[in-house]
């Protein structure tokens, strides 16, 4: 939502008639415009000795916000690789044109993976890697698996992103092969659709809540008995940090994941399966074996990566 003046500049509007005036009404505007803005932002207080323009590519606004803001310094993070992504996904073709050029705009690159920070460290400017956190109202206490104190079947659940990264067939394969259990799967879908088209759905014992906001996601966590972490092993996998691997350690609940990238650090309070029937030996491992101790030192080790934690760090 832009401030009253801003829109005022935005939609100014002085020559109104015929194709070359509006031609160049519209480019009188958009100059009109940047120098407005930039105007306005230096009487906010936003000048060149003063300001971090903190950059979060691929974004269509990237090479107009260079230009306007003013700025001492430029931060670039990159989260996910999005050149690794779906080609016909709407960032892909930022990704692909604005990568080459972050070390022409960038005084220093922060990424969350090891793979992003090899990729991006060439650029030949200051390339850091910033591992994920978590928010401490994630922070649950430890305690025993909900389901050994109630007459429900054991709940698997899922938090992120369902995409190409989710694999899909390894939650179908669980799901068959222990009906018993409940697979509750949270979060947005790329492309809209993607669970429906899979027939994952009809199955009885998946469920799927859609996107949970993020002050229910700790509730929700705390709800389960195993949070599980299906991914594929691809590139735009390894090219991401796991941000909701440290909101599991901070349910205390066990996690349950494929072998992919970014466990490193947390590699021994993890689960980790090769192949499908190591999956699901590993969740009735944790629901068979699971203790308190062992959910207080998952909790203790996601109090270690809050991010007071990391940024002080």
């Amino acid at each position: 939502r832009m401030p009253e003046k801003c829109r005022q500049i935005w939609n100014f509007n002085k020559i109104r008639s015929g194709l070359l005036f509006t031609r160049l009404r519209q480019r009188f505007n958009q100059v009109y415009r940047d120098l407005a803005l930039t105007a306005y932002l230096r009487q906010l207080g936003f000048k060149p000795d003063n300001t971090v323009l903190w950059l979060f590519p691929p974004h269509p606004y990237i090479e107009h916000l260079l230009r306007i803001v003013p700025h001492r310094v430029v931060i670039t993070q990159v989260q996910d690789d999005f050149t690794k992504f779906d080609h016909g996904h709407e960032l892909y073709p930022y990704a692909h044109a604005q990568y080459p050029k972050l070390g022409q705009w960038s005084d220093m690159i922060i990424t969350t993976s090891k793979a992003n920070q090899e990729r991006f460290a060439k650029t030949g400017k200051p390339c850091h890697l910033f591992w994920p956190a978590v928010d401490e109202s994630f922070l649950g206490a430890p305690g025993f698996l909900p389901y050994r104190a109630s007459s429900e079947a054991p709940r698997l659940g899922y938090v992120g992103f369902i995409m190409d990264r989710t694999d899909l067939d390894l939650i179908a394969f669980v799901a068959k092969q222990r009906p018993q259990w409940r697979l509750l799967l949270a979060g947005p879908q790329y492309p809209a659709g993607y669970l429906d088209e899979s027939g994952l759905l009809d199955l009885p014992n998946i469920e799927y809540l859609g996107p949970v906001p993020q002050e229910e996601v700790p509730a929700f966590l705390r709800s389960l008995d195993v949070c599980i972490m299906p991914h594929r092993d691809n590139e735009y996998s390894r090219s991401m940090g796991p941000l909701k691997l440290y909101q599991y350690l901070a349910s205390g609940r066990p996690i349950v994941s494929t072998n992919v990238a970014g466990l490193e650090r947390v590699r021994e309070h993890v689960l980790i399966a090769d192949d499908f029937e190591e999956f699901i030996g590993h969740v009735e491992t944790a629901l068979q074996s699971d203790t308190v101790a062992q959910s207080a030192e998952r909790i203790e080790v996601a109090k270690q990566n809050t991010w007071p934690v990391r940024v002080r760090e």
